[in-house]
């Protein structure tokens, strides 16, 4: 399972993207949202990789390329609204396929994503052989079709080199008037989190910070520390992120605060995950926070996809804001148990690297080599 391993070597710890928002289209003053797209160019924008993915309440869709240093935002023209997706036995090798590959084990899946406009699902996947990066969506009939970027309206924003062979790419987020991404030098290296303002220019400057937050399982601050995923959502009518990291605080940010680009922007950590694991993916419902994490169930299966579960706290945790930072909650025990009343074991995720939106209710999880939709539970 090699894509499976390299997947979890990006965020290894020493120590142990869809429409999350629930957006409307309105702005927390009730005044239309901004378009997400300001002055634009046509053309290709050169991707060297497809790491992570989301999109815009009003269909832009957002591609962090880390190996190229850059966020694109790309124009797609809407289509016809899908079907419910239908459960896809592997998706690995559907990518495989397309890639001209013989085997699954020869590419990585990196992200999904949905249209809100159609509910249409979106799939990035990379040709381990090669290098390729590709982009899909999927048919009605679970068929996996590519979606040409070679003459596409776009609007592309470089920020500064992180790596000398780029940057690893954790997530990027529409989070209300902000466009957010997380990228690193390395594994274990600091996150540099991208902040580019709403509607997004082609060319534009971003806002490049770092930040200071609070581990409860270290009961420390630490600014040494990857952002290894982002979720936007909405509280009181105003954008937030949550973000989790390495060795695993849940913290919340308002992009505003990120897009100053401060040195060490301290974010509010309103509880942890837990030492001895890490949080792949997550996502934000009106009602709760979804995380996956690899090592909630025991490590050393025979097939890895068995080491990853999924936990869910309800937005009233999420959303606290008095017993935070050194008095958060630690959610999970050391055995994947739950330690909190409103944190419960999603079983019905098991198995899941990558969660997206299909709307309030709905979950698409890519789980283990397939791809389902599960009611948000």
């Amino acid at each position: 399972m090699r894509s499976l391993l390299m997947a979890l070597a990006v965020v290894a710890c020493t120590g142990d993207g869809t429409d999350e928002t629930g957006w409307d289209e309105t702005d927390d003053s009730g005044t239309a949202a901004p378009a997400s797209l300001g002055e634009t160019t046509t053309g290709d924008p050169g991707l060297a990789s497809i790491q992570n993915l989301d999109f815009a309440p009003d269909g832009t869709l957002a591609i962090v390329d880390g190996e190229n240093n850059q966020v694109v935002a790309v124009e797609l023209p809407a289509g016809e609204a899908a079907a419910p997706m239908p459960e896809i036995d592997n998706v690995y090798q559907l990518a495989a396929d397309h890639f001209g590959l013989p085997s699954r084990y020869d590419v990585w899946v990196q992200d999904i994503a949905v249209d809100p406009r159609t509910e249409r699902v979106y799939v990035s996947a990379r040709d381990l052989v090669n290098g390729v990066p590709a982009l899909f969506t999927v048919s009605d009939a679970g068929a996996l079709e590519p979606v040409d970027l070679s003459d596409v309206t776009h609007a592309a924003v470089a920020y500064s080199e992180v790596g000398g062979a780029g940057s690893i790419a954790y997530g990027g987020e529409w989070a209300g008037h902000y466009l957010v991404a997380s990228v690193s030098e390395e594994t274990l290296a600091p996150s540099q989190v991208i902040t580019i303002e709403v509607p997004v220019d082609h060319g534009a400057t971003p806002a490049e910070s770092t930040t200071n937050i609070y581990h409860r399982s270290h009961n420390r601050w630490e600014n040494y520390a990857p952002m290894v995923s982002l979720a936007a959502y909405q509280e009181d009518g105003e954008a937030r992120l949550a973000a989790s990291y390495t060795c695993t605080p849940a913290v919340r940010f308002e992009p505003g605060d990120l897009w100053s680009g401060d040195i060490d922007t301290e974010g509010t950590t309103p509880f942890d995950f837990g030492g001895g694991k890490q949080v792949m993916d997550m996502v934000v419902t009106s009602e709760a926070a979804y995380a996956t994490i690899h090592g909630f169930l025991p490590l050393g299966q025979a097939d890895p996809w068995d080491e990853f579960g999924a936990v869910r706290v309800g937005r009233d945790l999420v959303g606290e804001d008095t017993d935070v930072n050194a008095d958060s909650a630690i959610v999970m025990g050391g055995d994947g148990s739950t330690s909190h009343p409103s944190a419960s074991r999603a079983e019905e995720l098991d198995g899941v690297y990558r969660l997206a939106l299909v709307d309030d209710d709905t979950i698409v999880a890519l789980k283990k080599a397939g791809m389902v939709l599960v009611e948000a539970p």
